[in-house]
């Protein structure tokens, strides 16, 4: 699987033997609100304070999760399924060069590394993904890629504008 940019605002589409899966489309990229359609579920993803410090996921229209960042520039993905059971997940960023991206489960267990090829001049990034745990559906992994790629938009967008 690969991670697409498609636009400047920081759409990007998520790709799976060279067939487009899903992709992210900003509403407006300074709001940081954005949309998609997965497995015909709407997901969109929306800040829920003025500090654009926690974002909210709604799957069709009801509020699923979360996407927050911490003091340290962690992003922790939290995402409540249908039986009320919640689950957390934590996006490091690691590299200043050849940036790459980590996404842990609650146990501290390594999931996928993002290695980016970002264009600062265009604002666009793509991403070659390395899965290093086998036991996740297809379609969690791919829900956790697009919270993740999310999240990455939103650190490199803080990072730009001198927020860390």
């Amino acid at each position: 699987m690969k991670v697409t940019s498609t636009s400047g605002k920081g759409n990007f589409k998520i790709e799976k033997n060279n067939r487009t899966v899903l992709e992210l489309k900003y509403k407006n990229w300074f709001a940081s609100s954005a949309l998609t359609e997965f497995n015909n579920t709407a997901i969109e993803i929306k800040p829920k304070n003025s500090w654009s410090s926690t974002f909210n996921i709604y799957k069709n229209k009801i509020d699923t999760g979360d996407i927050i960042f911490n003091s340290k520039g962690d992003v922790i993905i939290r995402r409540i399924d249908s039986d009320d059971n919640e689950q957390s997940w934590v996006l490091k960023s690691k590299g200043l060069r050849k940036q790459t991206f980590r996404l842990s489960n609650e146990k501290g267990e390594l999931l996928i590394v993002f290695k980016s090829s970002m264009s600062w001049t265009k604002f666009n990034f793509n991403y070659e993904i390395e899965f290093l745990n086998e036991d996740l559906k297809e379609d969690d992994l791919i829900e956790l890629i697009l919270y993740s790629c999310y999240g990455i938009n939103l650190y490199f967008t803080m990072v730009a504008g001198g927020f860390m």
